[in-house]
């Protein structure tokens, strides 16, 4: 083979690599651009902001049990995650200030196997009620003290993550204010 076919061959591969990042990067902002023509928030499948959350228990991989009740904010991600970012981390620091619960989208034995956040509970995807579980990844469910929604979407920043917390802890009105990870209850 001559040396022109071997670098076309290398360019040809090199040009399809660059066009499979592309496509990738266009369709993880899909969700974004769906939530910005008024789809719904990205992450979630079937919540939407303001609605009743049934009372329900879901197990934790620990073998316990949660009360899915406000405050609340679910947190669903996936370990090697590329759009997670540093979500595990800021799980862990915002332990502290409202009650976060780590929903891993791995299969039940799988999440139990990861090692948990400490003082965090950890869920299977899979145990959350349909509304709730997530679509895409990284994506958030805060919870009311009333017990409905009041944010979802998807954030992967601490400073994100600490936003949708303090709207389910100070969550009022029947509004919706659109942030950067999503949207959240507002007067």
């Amino acid at each position: 083979m001559s040396a022109v076919w071997i670098v076309s061959v290398v360019l040809a591969w090199v040009v399809i690599a660059l066009l499979t990042v592309v496509v990738l990067s266009l369709l993880r902002q899909l969700g974004e651009v769906r939530a910005l023509l008024g789809a719904g928030a990205p992450g979630v499948v079937g919540a939407q902001l303001h609605d009743e959350v049934a009372p329900a228990e879901v197990p934790t991989v620990d073998g316990g049990r949660i009360a899915l009740a406000g405050p609340l904010l679910l947190v669903a991600h996936q370990p090697g995650c590329e759009s997670c970012g540093d979500v595990e981390r800021s799980i862990a620091a915002l332990a502290g200030e409202v009650q976060v619960v780590s929903v891993l989208a791995l299969p039940r034995a799988a999440a139990a196997a990861h090692p948990s956040p400490p003082g965090v509970p950890v869920v299977a995807a899979e145990d959350l009620p349909a509304a709730l579980q997530p679509a895409a990844l990284p994506a958030l469910v805060g919870i009311s003290a009333g017990g409905r929604v009041c944010a979802l979407g998807q954030a992967s920043r601490y400073a994100d993550l600490r936003e949708a917390a303090r709207a389910t802890t100070d969550a009022a009105g029947d509004g919706r204010r659109l942030t950067s990870w999503g949207y959240a209850a507002a007067r």
